[in-house]
């Protein structure tokens, strides 16, 4: 069972996973519009926010796998935690890491959605069975910045989730 502290980070990612796909399914068919050329659509948004969640939760379940080998966390991966988080607020845009496959958009917004509710089920579960003795250690790798404890890993997802979910809004006002 997750601790109060990791566990409210889980509620707030849950919140916002929530509050975008609320967005996406009141677009219905216009989720699949591409506002302009290569941009994403906003199917094509939770796809990636999928492929990511995806791709994350495929490495810890490899790394928890180590057990009482896995390095424990300490200052560089707070400055990095730090440096990450601090990036997805800035109005820049980034490229998603190339280790990122393309986000489709051939997923209806219903079939994305719960394709993402069933991934976040599992997460759930994975988190609810993490031993919180390695909440502080190395369990998560960002492909920029590199190695983060388990607990900055779910802030970096909210984050993530977050930075998406103002994509989405303006996508929804662009498609109309």
């Amino acid at each position: 069972m997750m601790n109060s502290k990791l566990g409210s980070r889980f509620q707030r990612l849950e919140d916002l996973r929530t509050q975008l796909c609320s967005e996406l399914l009141a677009m219905q068919e216009k989720a699949n519009l591409q506002p302009a050329g290569e941009k994403w659509s906003a199917v094509q948004v939770a796809a990636h926010l999928c492929n990511a969640e995806t791709g994350g939760l495929q490495y810890m379940r490899k790394k928890i796998q180590a057990g009482d080998n896995l390095q424990r966390s300490g200052l560089k991966g707070r400055l990095r935690t730090m440096l990450l988080r601090t990036a997805l607020r800035l109005p820049v845009r980034f490229k998603a890491p190339s280790v990122i496959a393309a986000p489709s958009n051939d997923h209806s917004a219903a079939g994305i959605t719960h394709k993402w509710e069933e991934l976040r089920k599992e997460l759930r579960t994975f988190l609810d069975e993490v031993p919180e003795k390695y909440y502080e250690t190395y369990i998560f790798r960002h492909p920029a910045a590199g190695k983060i404890n388990l607990i900055q890993a779910i802030g970096f997802m909210g984050d993530h989730v977050q930075r998406h979910l103002e994509q989405v809004k303006r996508i929804r006002r662009q498609v109309g």
